[in-house]
């Protein structure tokens, strides 16, 4: 797992309800969540607070200052008994992003109460309590995901806070995101415009940009023995066919991702979005497609045509995947002849080698498209292979007169084959054309980031926090 969300816990009681309940729920509830790999728990001990529980306002800045000393992600607000709002909500408040006006997520959960005791006397009423605490939190605009009663054991606990902790990590990695731009995009891909003083102004991202020129000249200065060369063409080699290209078309690439790689870790880049035709081949003399794909497997995210949008919602389907699946950038593109439900999901050959399916070989071939219209012969370099089948989750971030948009849709890579070049596969969805109008509708453009994983509940609460509109198809 290469990513797990730190998460404080806020076990909140009130008294005259039963302490000795609230430390019983308190602990079951610690000892649950610990068992949750996504999660990184940090929770007030007694030496912060009385018993570990918050019931005051005398528990505020102690457990204000462990949040922020831990730098949590996100929060999780427990009635462990009725539960006393104000401290609750006070350190929920204190908690925003040092890169944006934004409050770190939270989750509020009531646990269930025992049973009644036999003059009537009830332990606890968390049920009451926690129409008290996310009142609050509407009244001062707090977004929160909220569950039903709960005792702490429950799989539906289990699986709402790993969720949680999935969005928690997608916002992480989406705010103050840097994000890198080697060129520029096509001149008619108007769609891959972006406001990039808005990213910064709202989400603390930065834009850093690669001029092409001086990636080429330092790529062209790189030997052909460089060691990272070699070892690049040699894992190319191992993995692919290479028949179809010229031992000097690996080289190019070898080198060029050589380059980027270097210029992203020095810049502690996070996404990229890259330049790739109509410039690179003919000046390069190889397209991008296969460094792209490799990059993006090591979770150096790669979009195409220097859709940065596109690349920052490649992050958040990393970020909801824990980085344990790559994300691949597709184009809506082709319906199915036969079968009105499905469609190709498809690139010029940027998808991850690992994504190919099980006992086929990825082949180093030429760019089709471009090929077209300029030689062959530097028209080359894409990963051709055909998407492994299995479940995948549709994104796409797009912005539209300030208003930050995103869509979700469930889909499935069918066992079925590609017919075509490039990198791609048939994509069964529940209602194409539903899905194809909410596009339309909605402004979203003909690029899109798929991921290999189901995570329709965590990018919805991740959206939620960062406040998109979202669509969910």
């Amino acid at each position: 797992m290469a990513f797990k969300a730190k998460l404080g816990f806020i076990p909140c009681h009130r008294h005259p309800f039963d302490e000795k309940w609230a430390i019983e729920i308190r602990r079951r509830t610690v000892a649950a969540l610990r068992k949750i790999k996504a999660v990184d728990l940090v929770v007030p001990s007694d030496d912060i607070t009385h018993k570990g529980l918050v019931s005051g306002f005398a528990d505020v800045e102690p457990v204000k200052k462990l949040f922020r000393d831990e730098q949590v992600d996100g929060v999780l607000i427990g009635c462990m008994t009725f539960g006393d709002e104000n401290p609750a909500v006070s350190i929920a408040a204190s908690l925003k992003h040092d890169a944006a006006l934004l409050y770190k997520p939270v989750l509020v959960f009531p646990t269930k109460e025992p049973p009644f005791a036999k003059d009537g006397g009830r332990s606890s009423d968390a049920f009451c309590g926690c129409l008290s605490i996310t009142s609050q939190l509407v009244t001062k605009e707090i977004p929160f995901e909220s569950l039903s009663p709960v005792f702490p054991e429950e799989k539906a606990f289990a699986a709402a806070v790993e969720n949680f902790a999935r969005a928690c990590v997608a916002v992480r990695r989406f705010v103050g995101a840097r994000i890198g731009r080697v060129g520029t995009h096509p001149d008619n891909f108007f769609t891959c415009a972006i406001d990039e003083r808005d990213l910064y102004r709202r989400y603390g991202q930065r834009v850093l940009s690669l001029d092409p020129a001086l990636l080429y000249h330092d790529a062209r200065a790189l030997s052909d023995n460089d060691r990272r060369v070699k070892r690049i063409i040699a894992a190319i080699k191992q993995r692919c066919d290479v028949a179809p290209v010229r031992e000097e078309v690996l080289v190019r690439a070898a080198k060029y991702e050589v380059i980027v790689k270097k210029w992203m870790d020095e810049s502690r880049i996070d996404v990229v979005g890259v330049q790739c035709w109509p410039v690179v081949e003919p000046i390069f003399g190889v397209a991008p497609c296969t460094a792209m794909s490799r990059l993006t497997s090591r979770g150096k995210l790669a979009a195409c045509e220097v859709d940065l949008n596109g690349a920052l919602t490649m992050a958040l389907q990393y970020g909801a995947a824990l980085g344990e699946v790559a994300p691949h950038f597709i184009d809506w593109t082709t319906n199915h002849p036969e079968d009105k439900n499905k469609f190709l999901a498809w690139h010029c050959g940027n998808a991850p080698h690992e994504l190919a399916k099980k006992g086929t070989r990825v082949t180093i071939d030429i760019q089709f498209i471009m090929a077209q219209a300029i030689p062959p012969d530097v028209a080359t370099g894409c990963s051709w292979m055909q998407l492994k089948p299995g479940p995948v989750t549709l994104s796409r971030l797009i912005e539209v007169g300030g208003e930050y948009r995103f869509l979700i849709a469930r889909g499935a890579v069918e066992d079925e084959p590609l017919r075509t070049h490039g990198s791609g596969g048939w994509v069964s969805v529940p209602n194409l054309p539903a899905l194809y109008n909410a596009l339309q509708q909605g402004g979203f453009v003909h690029h899109c980031s798929m991921i290999h994983d189901v995570h329709i509940e965590a990018l919805r609460m991740a959206a939620k926090f960062l406040g998109f509109k979202t669509t969910i198809s």
